[in-house]
């Protein structure tokens, strides 16, 4: 499976966007882009367009290791919720959660409960994890179509997005060349047919592209805020592990043993006096 447009947005909604490496506030961590990490050092600066590239591979990164931990079928909002998850916390983190043990013995109620238990980070409750994780448990918890790791369980409609695409591009096209009619009309303006195709062709190709992420089938750069968060949320620290569970019986000793032959020899003596 592949993440979404939804669940890119739901990514950099959260991460905000720094052209300048920063420190993390909790870790120290050098940062950059959204939330990239790797081979970052303070005073480091990177384009726009770097940036969307490091973000990029990073969701692949976090995708990959959704599609090879889970083995249960997900909705679209399942994975987008995972991969936004497993950006935050780390992939080593997630196969080693409960979350992920959950979810794969198809539990899915239990693993949709784990989501909130990962909202600290430095060891104390970090506001924006808490809005995080709430975000991803509602993405996690729409309604939408199964679909396994390989195969799709119940297909997709039909896109429709060729039509929308066509009638774009004719719809600009017819725009541009009422415009040029009109200026040939009454501003007197003579424009060579050659000219008047090449707009039509260039406005017209325009509109096509500014749909062409519709069906999220391909990726034209995360969302950018004019107002992202002034503190980027910081990687969750793993919740404490599950407390075992009490045993049915407590293990039996030798002294458990002796206390047990003990009160059969009793058992037997009551009896062999009222026999007697």
């Amino acid at each position: 499976m592949k993440i979404s447009p939804a669940g890119e947005a739901l990514i950099t909604s959260f991460e905000g966007l720094r052209l300048v490496a920063y420190a993390d506030p909790l870790t120290g961590t050098p940062t950059i882009g959204w939330g990239s990490t790797r081979n970052v050092r303070l005073g480091d600066s990177i384009t726009l367009a770097r940036a969307q590239t490091l973000f990029q591979a990073e969701v692949d990164q976090a995708s990959a290791a959704v599609n090879e931990s889970v083995h249960v079928p997900l909705t679209q909002g399942q994975f987008d919720a995972l991969v936004s998850f497993v950006f935050n916390v780390g992939m080593n983190a997630f196969r080693e959660s409960t979350l992920l043990r959950k979810l794969n013995d198809r539990d899915y109620t239990g693993a949709a409960d784990e989501f909130d238990r990962w909202n600290k980070a430095g060891g104390r409750v970090v506001a924006g994890l808490v809005r995080r994780r709430t975000a991803e448990l509602n993405l996690f918890e729409q309604p939408g179509v199964t679909t396994t790791m390989a195969t799709t369980v119940l297909q997709d409609q039909p896109s429709a997005l060729p039509t929308r695409k066509l009638v774009a591009t004719g719809a600009a096209g017819a725009i541009t060349l009422v415009i040029v009619w009109a200026a040939q009309q009454f501003g007197h303006l003579v424009i060579p047919d050659e000219i008047a195709s090449a707009l039509t062709l260039i406005i017209g190709l325009g509109a096509g592209y500014l749909t062409r992420n519709e069906a999220g089938s391909s990726f034209a750069g995360p969302i950018i805020t004019s107002t992202p968060d002034p503190l980027p949320i910081p990687r969750a620290d793993p919740p404490p592990p599950d407390p075992a569970p009490p045993a049915d019986f407590a293990p039996l000793t030798a002294a458990h043993f002796a206390v047990l032959l003990r009160e059969i020899q009793a058992i037997k003596d009551q009896v062999a006096k009222g026999s007697a």
